[in-house]
């Protein structure tokens, strides 16, 4: 046996040696159902992402024809998340009536939150009532006033919006009174409008991952 014979023996041991455990994924993923190409998937082991993690978050997201690209699964792998409990929680929300997308999901997902628990509190009612007992208008003199609120929980503020409800009662509070303070509308409709429309928007709420189902709002004057 010459030394040309024995190294091309060396260098096909190696190549097959390197190669196996990628034609195992590559048969794998294809028995999962995952289209990946098999210079994909050098490429991938080359990235060290092609992990049953991604491999199965690929051959899910295909299946439920979610547009859900391999890199970005990858990229969220590489950032120590997990795409396939992206996918299966994006679906576990479908299923719930929850359109939730893969930003948003994945963001989740690093940050550490749970995201079945999540899901399942999305979309409950929350009441935020507030109130003030005396504000001095130069117009109106001394009024107090009622505040009542219903919303609707979103994924997003389940998960990095409402840590603290007092905490939101008391900066939409803080906003209703710097408005009364300075109105110089007398006409009690007008005021309602105006903090419901424009200071407690629906803008406002949803900055806070809150959708408005209702709001009130009672002014008095105080004698």
């Amino acid at each position: 046996m010459n030394d040309t014979l024995i190294v091309l023996i060396v260098i096909a041991l190696f190549i097959g040696l390197v190669l196996a455990p990628i034609i195992l994924k590559f048969i794998k993923s294809f028995l999962l159902g995952a289209k990946i190409p098999f210079m994909r998937c050098v490429f991938m082991s080359m990235r060290k992402t092609l992990k049953d993690d991604v491999i199965k978050a690929v051959a899910l997201s295909q299946k439920l024809n979610y547009d859900i690209g391999i890199d970005t699964l990858e990229a969220h792998f590489l950032a120590e998340g997990s795409p396939l409990k992206c996918i299966e929680a994006m679906e576990y929300a479908k299923q719930k009536g929850i359109v939730l997308n893969f930003q948003l999901v994945s963001g989740a997902n690093l940050a550490g939150k749970d995201l079945f628990s999540a899901i399942e509190k999305t979309n409950e009612i929350l009441n935020l009532n507030f109130s003030k007992n005396r504000i001095q208008n130069q117009k109106l003199g001394n009024i107090s006033f009622e505040f009542k609120g219903e919303y609707k929980v979103s994924f997003a503020s389940v998960c990095f919006g409402i840590d603290d409800k007092d905490k939101l009662i008391e900066e939409a509070r803080e906003k209703v009174i710097k408005y009364l303070q300075i109105i110089e509308s007398t006409n009690s409709s007008e005021i309602n409008k105006i903090v419901l429309e424009v200071v407690l928007d629906i803008k406002y709420w949803e900055s806070k991952g809150l959708e408005v189902i209702n709001q009130e709002l009672k002014i008095k004057k105080l004698i």
